[in-house]
């Protein structure tokens, strides 16, 4: 039956030139998996796969030339004659989707096969057991890998192009290991309540945590192998603790405790008992006009996601954040194990920073930390330290998006780090070179929506945590003087998010991942009837926005690897991919006429405003100091939008040019309403949210209705309701990443 494979994968016109062949190794590997060149037969680890004779063929085209484009026309003319009438595209496209399974990629986590919009595919893997160079006819073979027969006939021109090919192999294959182990993601964790700030043991068995416990009442300090078991509760039932860090030799944790007024740093054995304070210091600020920074329950009404203790490598010294004596600025302070001495390492050089996060490099040369701006807004810094573990230098900026971060974890090698960041439109995992030297590249295949990140001083394992909430959407009466009071929408115990109404107000077009993914769902308008819109089946697809007509949605989805820009018509078929630059392409939001889809991209190296259309020509940018969100008015005169997630400044421009200006301080969230009369937008802190509206006649603020605990809201078209997403369930579980590379 191999035989019979093998014999039907290659074009008959080429079994003859076979005959004359020497015989090819039969192993070409890559990963976990081995591609048989005899008998067509695909295996992982020594288990064979189940595949069908087109992927298999496709796979070994890829094969034949890795890192080069292979077009979809190419295959084409490789997998059916001339003479064939077959739905090409629909073909390639469910074969390509098979060998995917196949091999375990995923369009968020392309380790093998990537794909290039409207070209074709690329084999990205490491090879190993490459079959040496063999002789063999001119023509490429579709199961075996291509060769070139080196003589001393070629001319020199050849022979130089030859001599660069292998340089180039050789040097690609030094740069990379020879082979990669399959990334697996499980759940560490599974627990009710929130299990946050993680560290590893020295060798990488244990993780301790803080948790708040079955009943979510009081934060303590967890232990719990990798694998199956119960966690362990090493501090008193009483004692409130967070952050734990594991000594380098691994018989200590630290921790911090809650002293009012006051953080206290402490230590226990690692298998639990006596806990024993080493020093106390002022608890810090994020600095002025920020939220209150209160480490053991929230930061900005959110529990604190990364470690804010760390270790020397030589369990001399512990690093955590605290205040000057005559200050509330948060600082990176060291203190000495042995005595408890304080000394301050960082010093923000702007009122309203603040530093946290310290996170030590492997070899306790350099230190990285995030710095605030006010809010949880930051970015990360890296100050090289002494032997003595005090600074050796000024700190060095390594990122620039002054956007949600958190505190960053060194890789094994001290190259790179890790941190969680939501520069990319949504929370995710992200890495950046510790140089400087390069820009933050995001960690697929893991991380969606995590908070904090722990690597494995072996560096196979990494920890992040995962936030599961619901959310349902509810609406309040905006007409003066009438009070029904939250109503509400939906009913799920999934999250349906960012909502919009249709042009007639009668439906309601949402973000949800009731079917296990996010995807688009629409519903009427009071949430009934409820209809997933689309079914991509995996990655994360939202900030859905109906266009004037009522007929189509806009969305943004990475389904394809990389966020961009799709619509899909309200009636059904399947979604168009407007963007194809591997920028973050976002929040898109159509014009008052229906010509244009505006929509932010990061593809100039921060977020601007650009525009579409909606066949997907004429790319346009429209915004050259930044800019997020954009909503024309409605009579198309005005373009209003923010300048960064989260809360940002209100700007305006003129739809047929002119400069910017600034209209509003202070909004919350990616959705605000323009109408004729003003602009209604959320304000207030995350907890305590609340609608707004301003005036464009007297330009005064006036606060309609609080919102309590959720997203911003958006108007109805009849100006009726207000729309918006409440929180009504909130836990954080550990997720564990297996070979993370």
């Amino acid at each position: 039956m191999p035989e019979l494979l093998a014999r039907r994968m290659i074009p008959e016109s080429d079994c003859s030139r076979m005959a004359a062949v020497n015989p090819q190794p039969p192993a070409f590997q890559f990963g976990a998996f081995e591609l048989d060149t005899r008998s067509g037969e695909l295996r992982k680890r020594g288990i064979k796969l189940k595949l069908q004779h087109q992927p298999l063929q496709i796979l070994a085209i890829l094969l034949e030339r890795p890192g080069e484009v292979i077009t979809r026309e190419e295959i084409r003319k490789r997998l059916w004659p001339d003479n064939t009438y077959v739905d090409f595209d629909n073909a390639i496209n469910g074969a390509i989707r098979k060998l995917r399974d196949a091999l375990g990629d995923t369009a968020e986590n392309q380790r093998f096969i990537e794909t290039l919009a409207r070209r074709g595919y690329r084999f990205i893997g490491s090879l190993s057991g490459q079959p040496e160079p063999a002789s063999r006819p001119e023509a490429s073979l579709p199961v075996t890998v291509s060769r070139r027969r080196w003589t001393h006939k070629l001319a020199a021109g050849f022979m130089a192009v030859g001599l660069g090919v292998t340089l180039v192999s050789w040097f690609a294959h030094r740069s990379h290991p020879t082979k990669y182990p399959d990334l697996r993601v499980t759940s560490l964790t599974t627990d009710p309540g929130m299990q946050i700030q993680p560290t590893f043991s020295p060798d990488g068995s244990r993780v301790a945590y803080a948790w708040n416990g079955p009943k979510e009442n009081t934060f303590g300090i967890y232990v719990k192998l990798i694998g199956s078991g119960d966690p362990v509760r090493i501090t008193n039932a009483g004692s409130a603790m967070f952050s734990p860090a594991w000594s380098p030799d691994g018989r200590r944790i630290a921790a911090l405790r809650d002293a009012g007024a006051q953080e206290a740093i402490v230590l226990m054995p690692a298998s639990g008992g006596r806990t024993v304070e080493l020093t106390r210091f002022k608890k810090p600020s994020l600095g002025a006009g920020s939220c209150a920074w209160l480490p053991i329950l929230t930061i900005c009404g959110h529990p604190p996601s990364g470690s804010l203790l760390a270790w020397s490598p030589d369990g001399k010294y512990l690093f955590t954040s605290g205040s000057r004596a005559s200050e509330l600025q948060a600082v990176i302070i060291r203190v000495s194990v042995e005595t408890g001495e304080q000394y301050a390492i960082t010093a923000p050089h702007r009122a309203g920073q603040g530093d946290l996060g310290p996170a030590v490099s492997p070899d306790g040369r350099a230190l990285a930390f995030i710095r605030s701006n006010g809010s949880e807004n930051a970015d990360i810094y890296l100050i090289p330290l002494s032997e003595l573990a005090l600074p050796a230098g000024p700190p060095t900026q390594l990122t620039f998006d002054d956007t949600l971060v958190d505190p960053p974890a060194w890789t094994l090698d001290g190259r790179e780090l890790f941190f969680v960041s939501d520069r990319g439109g949504r929370r995710g995992l992200w890495r950046v070179p510790a140089t400087g030297a390069g820009k933050p590249v995001r960690f697929f295949g893991a991380g969606e929506n995590a908070y904090g990140v722990a690597i494995s001083p072996r560096g196979r394992q990494l920890v992040y945590g995962q936030r599961n909430e619901s959310r349902n959407l509810w609406k309040i009466s905006v007409h003066a003087g009438v009070d029904t009071g939250p109503v509400r929408v939906t009913t799920t115990t999934k999250r349906d998010t960012w909502a919009h109404y249709s042009p007639d107000s009668r439906r309601i077009v949402f973000e949800s991942d009731r079917s296990g993914v996010h995807e688009i769902w629409v519903c009427e308008a009071d949430g009934s009837n409820a209809f997933q819109l689309t079914n991509f089946g995996k990655g994360w697809s939202g900030s859905p926005r109906w266009s004037p007509d009522g007929m189509s949605v806009a969305f943004d989805s990475n389904v394809g690897g990389s966020w961009d820009i799709y619509v899909i018509r309200i009636d059904g078929g399947h979604p168009i991919r407007l963007t194809t630059n591997p920028a973050t392409d976002a929040i898109p939001n159509w014009s008052h006429a229906g010509d244009w889809i505006y929509f932010s991209s990061n593809r100039t190296g921060r977020d601007e405003i650009w525009k579409i259309r909606p066949d997907g020509s004429s790319e346009t940018r429209v915004t050259t100091t930044g800019g997020i969100a954009a909503v024309e008015s409605p009579d198309g005169q005005y373009l209003y939008y923010k300048t960064k997630e989260g809360e940002s400044e209100m700007w305006r421009m003129q739809i047929g040019g002119g400069a910017p200006s600034k209209l509003l301080d202070s909004v919350l969230g990616r959705l605000f309403t323009v109408t004729e009369r003003g602009i209604y937008f959320s304000g207030g802190n995350p907890l305590r949210t609340d609608l707004r509206f301003f005036d464009f006649a007297s330009k005064s603020i006036r606060v309609v209705s609080a919102l309590g605990d959720s997203q911003s809201a958006i108007l109805s078209p009849d100006e009726r309701w207000a729309l918006y997403s409440r929180k009504e369930f909130l836990s954080m579980n550990l997720m564990l990443v297996e070979n993370p590379r």
